[in-house]
């Protein structure tokens, strides 16, 4: 086995950071374009459902989302939501819309326009609260029904995932 000089070692850690800091600068440069499209489109989002918005996914209207609460998070924490990371709809850090069905239960899914943020870090983001059929890599769409919405059970300040949301990756 061959040991590896000091200054070798150095130059690892140098790249490893330089690479840290390169994907951080992506991160960042991702949220300014999908803050510049999200306020480009958000008072169109506010007066249309997300039908309307990702033609093919069928999420509920506007007058289906009065019979619920609805909540906007973003990335999940564990199997699952903090509640105290809600969002405002305006934020361009929102991912998911939790629908309220009673105190302790709720319906969530993805927001279809957050399609590049999954596919940027699927596993944190995506994976851990949805199945997808297909792969989210490669996809152009996201499309779900009612039906394929996920479930959640609220517990000390906490919306733990009990039904995966289902996600045809297109």
């Amino acid at each position: 086995m061959k040991i590896m000089s000091k200054e070798k070692i150095e130059c690892i850690r140098q790249i490893a950071e330089t690479a840290g800091l390169l994907s951080q600068q992506l991160s960042n440069f991702a949220n300014l374009l999908e803050n510049e499209i999200t306020q480009s489109t958000e008072s169109s989002i506010k007066t249309k459902s997300v039908e309307e918005v990702s033609p093919k996914s069928s999420v509920p209207t506007k007058d289906d989302c009065t019979k619920y609460e609805t909540a906007y998070y973003g990335a999940p924490s564990g199997s699952g939501f903090e509640e105290s990371s809600q969002l405002q709809s305006t934020s361009v850090k929102c991912l998911y819309v939790i629908q309220k069905t009673s105190e302790t239960t709720a319906l969530f899914y993805p927001i279809p326009e957050k399609l590049s943020r999954f596919k940027m870090n699927p596993n944190p983001l995506f994976h851990i609260v949805c199945d997808s059929v297909g792969g989210i890599l490669n996809a152009n769409s996201l499309e779900f029904t009612e039906e394929d919405y996920g479930t959640l059970e609220y517990e000390n300040g906490y919306w733990k995932v009990t039904k995966k949301c289902t996600v045809f990756c297109n």
